[in-house]
């Protein structure tokens, strides 16, 4: 459980409504990383899809591929490919490791994991 905050983006079509939003996006990416967004305009058949999609690299590539595209976190400093789950220490003193899996995709067509290129456009 995260206590995120809450971000209502219905007030981004306005000057005043961006405004608005600037500092509390802001503080929440700074505090805790991620939002939850309200009034997007997805259906919830688009955010099925999106949360699909999401879910390739982690059910449909085979362990030993996700390992051909690990993130070298520590050496180039950026998160492109799989960042395993315990990577980070999240309490040092407790050597309490964190528990995130994911999958960042800056990369082109020939170095991503073939499961995406189905949805490239």
């Amino acid at each position: 459980f995260a206590d995120l905050a809450i971000i209502d983006l219905s007030k981004a079509h306005t000057p005043e409504g961006r405004q608005e939003l600037y500092p509390q996006l802001r503080d929440a990416l700074r505090t805790h990383g991620f939002v939850y967004a309200i009034n997007h305009g997805y259906t919830q058949a688009q955010r099925d899809r999106i949360f699909d999609i999401a879910d390739v690299p982690f059910t449909v590539v085979p362990p030993d591929e996700m390992k051909t595209y690990t993130a070298n976190i520590e050496k180039v400093g950026y998160y492109a490919g799989y960042k395993a789950r315990q990577y980070w220490k999240v309490d040092t003193d407790n050597n309490i490791l964190d528990q995130i899996e994911h999958y960042g995709r800056k990369c082109s067509n020939r170095s991503c994991a073939r499961c995406f290129l189905q949805f490239r456009s």
